[in-house]
């Protein structure tokens, strides 16, 4: 039987260079990776290459993934003999050979926090609510500082890195025993947290396994920590191939460095002609490829992209409910903020359609919100209802607690806006407001307590599955045939906000057919529409 012949894969110059760069290159390597640019397929292509030359096969390769998932798919993809795993997971084997029968505990940061800051220790902060502001500020703050690998004995340089990445306290540095809480977590060698599976590598000296040859993924989310760590892992006379996207650098508020890919370049000494473009991208079409322009210039359509579409809708008011209509199972709603994406799935839950909002730690934080609200005024329900096809069915004996629940949360919201707002620390106040506009997003047309928490339950997932609504942060990575955008706005002004290029870029470039771009309505009026029954 006559098999029809396969055609061989044809590469762009791009990858070709890349190749190269692996079988006949010396020398640290940069790949500036645009979005949906295929650098998995490419880096895999290029370790098999590197296998073939010499007697590469015996020598060792990592690939550092940027999360468990992708290690895992990686595993499959990679050729014998090269290990797929994340950072955490290279170190933490190190830690478990250090320290047997340590075990990850969530809690000890807490644990510890807490211990340091004991009234007795602490006879600047008399009061209860002083010392727990101060506990807050420390457990938020403690993994930035060592993810920077600032010395927490250095005052001045701890006021700097919580100033460059925005962290805004309330309680002074001088006030706040970071060298005491690093000591304790250093000593206690019970228990780790996900960070300090990390951290306790470089905190205690540990030894970690070398590699002739290290490739890693997403570099620009790198922090100083884990550049430090990839040295670490290098043997003599390694290499290192770091893939990344400047331009998708969205995570310094986790504590990334923004400015990871130049690090990598000054650090491993990163000759210019091993900085190399991978500058096509196989996902975008040509119509949403010129829009990415407006904030990437160096972005390519392939040869083979279709035209595809860019729809620049005139207003909410119009538009919105022909905009989610046209949506399917598959695509995505993305936007800045979360309140504006809760109210539209819930829409089109009511109708019956599967969505979901990306982010299940944000169901967890609007949950704790809601019960620290729920026992401040003093609201409960008899009995629990149930959701019945899609319906929600009170219990005969719910007592109503909503419109109360309204009235706490806006009080909430002011008071902390207000205080947030006198300090200066505006970030934080759009967090709370953000946070504030989404449970009572969550709130709307719920005929109890229980009902409330029912949806956060049923609407905060961590699954890709149905209509996927998605704040830009949590969409990066992710694609979708269409995609929805909320409050974009593709026009030359909107690239003179430099704080938002980099979210503007991530989230056009995940439409693979479809970019349809809405704006948004002023707060009250979208908040109007809701209670009209327009938009849930």
């Amino acid at each position: 039987m006559n098999l029809p012949a396969t055609t061989p894969r044809v590469y762009s110059p791009y990858q070709e260079a890349i190749f190269r760069a692996f079988t006949e290159g010396s020398g640290n390597v940069v790949v500036e990776a645009v979005a949906g640019s295929g650098k998995t397929t490419t880096m895999v292509e290029a370790l098999r290459r590197w296998q073939a030359v010499g007697n590469n096969r015996s020598k060792r390769a990592l690939f550092c993934a940027f999360n468990k998932a992708i290690a895992v798919e990686l595993e499959k993809k990679v050729p014998a003999g090269v290990l797929a795993k994340t950072l955490h997971s290279v170190c933490f084997g190190s830690v478990l050979r250090a320290f047997k029968g340590i075990k990850v505990d969530d809690r000890k940061l807490h644990f510890h926090a807490e211990a340091v800051m004991t009234p007795q220790g602490m006879p600047r902060l008399p009061s209860k609510e002083q010392v727990r502001q101060a506990i807050n500020d420390l457990t938020s703050c403690y993994g930035i500082l060592k993810g920077t690998l600032t010395s927490m004995q250095d005052e001045d340089a701890i006021a700097e890195t919580l100033s460059a990445y925005g962290r805004e306290i309330d309680t002074p540095v001088a006030d706040l025993p970071f060298a005491a809480l690093d000591q304790a977590m250093r000593s206690d060698q019970q228990g780790l947290t996900f960070d300090e599976m990390l951290s306790f590598v470089l905190d205690h000296s540990l030894p970690l396994p070398k590699f002739d040859l290290v490739c890693v993924d997403e570099a620009q989310d790198m922090n100083r920590m884990q550049i430090e760590i990839l040295k670490r892992l290098m043997a003599p006379g390694a290499r290192l191939i770091a893939v990344g996207d400047s331009r998708q650098a969205i995570y310094g508020f986790r504590g990334a460095d923004t400015e990871a890919m130049e690090r990598i370049r000054r650090e491993f000494k990163v000759s210019e002609g091993n900085n190399l473009p991978l500058s096509i991208t196989y996902r975008c079409p040509r119509a949403v490829v010129a829009v990415a322009q407006l904030w990437v210039p160096h972005i390519q359509a392939s040869d083979s992209a279709a035209e595809g579409e860019v729809v620049q809708l005139e207003s909410w008011k119009k538009d919105h409910t022909a905009a989610f209509a046209a949506l399917a199972s598959g695509d995505m709603c993305i936007c800045r903020k979360n309140a504006p994406l809760v109210g539209a799935a819930l829409k089109l839950l009511s109708q019956g359609r599967k969505a979901i909002v990306r982010g299940r730690d944000i169901g967890k934080g609007l949950t704790k919100l809601l019960e620290k609200l729920v026992k401040k005024i003093g609201i409960e329900n008899a009995e629990k209802g149930t959701f019945v096809r899609g319906e929600w069915i009170p219990a005969p004996k719910d007592v109503a607690g909503v419109s109360a629940l309204f009235g706490a949360v806006a009080e909430w919201s002011e008071i902390e806006e207000a205080k947030l707002r006198r300090a200066q620390k505006l970030t934080q106040a759009q967090q709370v407001e953000d946070q504030a506009d989404t449970l009572m997003a969550i709130m709307r047309g719920a005929q109890s307590v229980d009902e409330c928490r029912a949806r956060i339950e049923r609407i905060f997932s961590d699954e890709t599955t149905g209509i996927v609504f998605s704040s830009i942060h949590k969409s990066k990575g992710l694609e979708a045939p269409t995609v929805l955008w909320l409050g974009g706005d593709a026009t030359e002004e909107d690239r003179t906000a430099s704080q938002e290029l980099n979210l503007s870029y991530v989230a056009c470039t995940r439409a693979q057919r479809k970019l349809i771009i809405l704006p948004l309505p002023e707060k009250e009026d979208r908040l109007r529409e809701q209670d009209d029954g327009e938009v849930a």
